[in-house]
């Protein structure tokens, strides 16, 4: 019987989800955030290829993931491992990254695991008040002070921002799959907006971004999905909303990039739940059928 199972919780009031994770037989293919992520290893050993380097997060270990980076994993001794995590958005993170007065247009943390006893004690604390703080005013308090130790901490580097850096036609090929993110873009269509030949510019793009082009507006449709999913639209009408063949084909990819279903994933996460009142009172998590990384 697979240990993998996963909780989503949406706080809606603070703008992050917040998940609670075992597993042990997902694997994590290649795939990127639009969200920082900032997680807590509980149990077990991960083991992590990202920024072209392996890694291993352990118990009481700080595991961080910036928007956009390229990142897959699993359990790294055939065991099982344990974790919490926060998706927190770019602007939350910049804003508090200002008022540490550090000027930055793309604050990037620089290490995919941090050892850091007194950052991790800070994660824990927001955590258990995420889960059992009853007032809204608390927990925003909370997740405030957390991030205000996160933006003054040695691993927030304020550089340029990567983006500026990219090649102006992978650029535009990723504008062009993003504004047609619904639609099957060919390679040739590619090919003719960023000015390349199809051959020159998978390789390119791959190698500025870490996906091939199919790969990058499969991760595009996925963000819609759990959008979607989250403000509860039933999953049938999900699946033809975000340009896939049909609901078994959005379930497949989805359960690949997010490690749950998207019933799973709904359940969790839509307005109004049980679960969610349940969480903000407390309650222990029920399992569902994977994890997302």
């Amino acid at each position: 019987m697979t240990a993998d199972r996963a909780n989503f919780h949406l706080h809606r009031d603070l703008g992050i989800e917040h998940i609670s994770a075992t597993y042990e037989q997902h694997r994590f293919p290649p795939h990127v955030h639009q969200e920082y992520l900032i997680g807590l290893t509980v149990a077990g050993v991960e083991h992590i290829v990202q920024d072209g380097r392996q890694w291993q997060s352990r118990p009481g270990q700080v595991r961080t993931i910036n928007p956009g980076v390229v990142h897959e994993g699993g359990c790294a001794d055939g065991g099982h491992w344990s974790y919490e995590a926060l998706y927190i958005p770019e602007p939350l993170i910049l804003e508090a990254v200002l008022s540490a007065g550090r000027v930055s247009t793309a604050p990037r943390l620089s290490d995919a695991v941090v050892d850091d006893p007194r950052l991790a004690a800070a994660l824990k604390r927001l955590f258990e008040s995420l889960r059992s703080e009853v007032e809204p005013l608390r927990r925003e308090e909370e997740l405030t002070l957390f991030l205000s130790q996160l933006a003054s901490h040695r691993i927030m580097r304020v550089d340029a921002p990567l983006v500026g850096r990219e090649p102006r036609a992978v650029a535009r090929a990723r504008d062009y799959l993003a504004a047609n993110a619904l639609r099957r873009v060919p390679l040739e269509i590619l090919a003719t907006v960023s000015g390349l030949s199809k051959f020159h510019l998978l390789r390119v793009f791959k190698s500025q971004t870490g996906l091939t082009p199919w790969r990058y507006q499969t991760q595009l449709r996925i963000d819609l999905a759990r959008r979607l999913l989250a403000a509860g639209e039933p999953a049938g009408q999900v699946a033809v909303a975000c340009g896939f063949v049909d609901q078994s084909h959005m379930t497949r990819r989805f359960r690949q990039l997010v490690g749950v279903t998207p019933a799973a994933y709904a359940s969790d996460t839509r307005p109004g739940t049980v679960r969610g009142r349940d969480m903000a009172q407390g309650s222990r998590p029920r399992s569902t059928g994977g994890a997302a990384r």
